[in-house]
């Protein structure tokens, strides 16, 4: 016959909320670590546009990205 005791239960639930918690945290590393890593590869992809034909231009004269903008929104 199982018997269970006042510390028998107290073990079981702390280990419940010790569980719940682990995979709470679990689950918010992991998104963090999905925003940082989409945050680090849209930085790297702008920093290209900007390098490739932003600010130095498509000819290297200077005038890329901003003269684009006016000009698209014209």
């Amino acid at each position: 016959m199982l018997v269970t005791t006042k510390l028998d239960t107290f073990l079981n639930r702390a280990a419940a909320i010790i569980v719940v918690w682990v995979s709470v945290f679990s689950q918010l590393v992991t998104i963090l670590y999905h925003y940082l890593s989409l945050e680090y590869t849209s930085l790297v992809v702008s920093l290209r546009q900007i390098t490739h034909s932003g600010l130095l231009g498509v000819n290297g004269d200077g005038f890329g990205y901003p003269l684009k903008l006016a000009q698209a929104s014209n």
